[in-house]
């Protein structure tokens, strides 16, 4: 059994927990932070609050590279063993120069123009007739990781 909790604060204050769970054993961790999320996000739509705050849990973003990583483990994805590698890089942990495969020396500029470019290359690579929508959308999300390590090289000193 999956399960996955909720804490969230009515927009009158009054805090409320849910739980998301799924006796079925082939749910999958992925799939519970799936509608875990998007059950947040319709409260959250409506006026309520995480109890915790923000900058808590993972962003909206940063779950849905959960789930393009586990497509690429799980060989959902149709991805060449390179591209596999990279995106494990790029949803991994680390600075930006680290998930762009740079050393930690490299010039802000050259980041820059590699985050760009391998944004670039995923958006093309997502425009393939020969994908299912599900693969165009998973290709996206690496498409907008280097898009946000260029924001964060942006908004980096020096």
């Amino acid at each position: 059994m999956c399960k996955a909790t909720i804490d969230l604060v009515s927009p009158n204050g009054v805090p409320i927990t849910l739980e998301v769970s799924n006796d079925d054993e082939q749910q999958t961790i992925i799939g519970m932070l799936d509608r875990a999320e998007k059950i947040g996000l319709y409260f959250s739509s409506r006026g309520w609050n995480f109890a915790h705050g923000e900058g808590v849990g993972p962003s909206a973003h940063e779950l849905a590279e959960i789930r393009l990583l586990d497509a690429v483990l799980t060989g959902e994805a149709t991805l060449s063993v390179e591209e596999a590698g990279e995106v494990e890089r790029i949803v991994g942990d680390g600075s930006p120069l680290q998930r762009l495969g740079l050393g930690e020396g490299a010039p802000i500029g050259d980041a820059q123009a590699t985050a760009a470019e391998r944004a670039t290359y995923w958006k093309e690579r997502a425009e393939s007739p020969l994908l299912m929508p599900f693969e165009r959308d998973l290709l996206g999300i690496a498409a907008r990781s280097y898009e946000g390590i260029y924001s964060e090289l942006s908004q980096a000193p020096g």
